[in-house]
C-alpha cells in the first residue's frame, strides 16, 4: 500500500505564480469543494453544536474531513458523523474538555453503524487511524488553519503548491452510555494524542 493517500487528478502542475482563490460563499459550499464519498454537507452540519462555526475557521477541518472520509472508505461500513464543531458553552454543556479541538473545527465523533458489531467495528476504524499516522493526504481545495485563543495545535506539515498534509492527531476510543454506545473522536492536532480503552 502506497503512503499516499487521495491523491489528486492534476499531479504534476507546478505553480510558479501566486494563485488567485475564490473563497466560497457558504459552509455548504465550501463542504461541497471537499468531494467527499461519504459525508455530505448536511450531515457535517447538523453535526455542529451551537450553530454553524464562523467562516474563519472552515479551513481547520479540511484535514480531518478527508482523513475521516477516506477511513470510511477503507472500512466499507456505514459511519456517521455525531459531532463535529461546537461552541465554547455547547462544548462545555456538553462535557468538553479545556483544550477540547471541537470549538477549533478539527475534530470529529465518528460512529460506525454495524448493528450489534458496533465495538468491533469502532476498533478497527480506531486502529486503521492509528496505523495512518505519519501518511500524507491531499486535499482537492486549498487550505488554511487558523489557531482558537490558546488551543494548541501544531502545524501540519503541507506541501506547498499540492494541498497536502501529513496526518497527526488525536484518536479517541470511545465506549460511552446512550447512542452511540461505541464511538471514536478523530482530530488533526498536528500531534499525536490517544485516549480512552484500546
Amino acid at each position: 500500500m502506497s503512503d499516499a493517500i487521495s491523491a489528486p487528478p492534476w499531479r504534476g502542475a507546478l505553480v510558479s505564480e501566486p494563485v488567485a482563490v475564490r473563497l466560497p460563499a457558504t459552509l455548504t459550499e465550501h463542504l461541497e469543494g471537499l468531494q467527499l464519498r461519504h459525508f455530505s454537507p448536511d450531515e457535517i452540519i447538523r453535526a455542529c453544536g451551537g450553530g454553524e462555526p464562523p467562516w474563519h475557521l472552515w479551513g481547520n477541518i479540511v484535514p480531518t474531513l478527508i482523513v475521516a472520509d477516506a477511513a470510511r472508505e477503507a472500512i466499507g461500513r456505514p459511519t456517521k458523523i455525531t459531532s463535529a464543531w461546537r461552541s465554547d458553552e455547547y462544548n462545555w454543556q456538553n462535557g468538553g474538555k479545556e483544550y477540547s479541538q471541537h470549538p477549533t473545527f478539527t475534530a470529529l465523533d465518528l460512529a460506525v453503524l454495524v448493528g450489534s458489531w458496533k465495538a468491533r467495528a469502532q476498533r478497527e476504524l480506531q486502529d486503521l487511524l492509528a496505523s495512518w499516522r505519519g501518511r500524507r493526504f491531499f486535499s482537492p481545495v486549498p487550505f488554511k488553519r487558523v489557531e482558537v485563543d490558546c488551543v494548541p495545535f501544531a502545524p501540519l506539515d503541507t506541501c506547498a503548491g499540492c494541498y497536502s498534509f501529513i496526518f497527526e492527531g488525536g484518536i479517541g476510543r470511545y465506549p460511552a452510555p446512550g447512542w452511540p454506545k461505541f464511538f471514536t473522536h478523530l482530530d488533526t492536532r498536528g500531534i499525536r494524542a490517544d485516549w480512552g480503552a484500546r
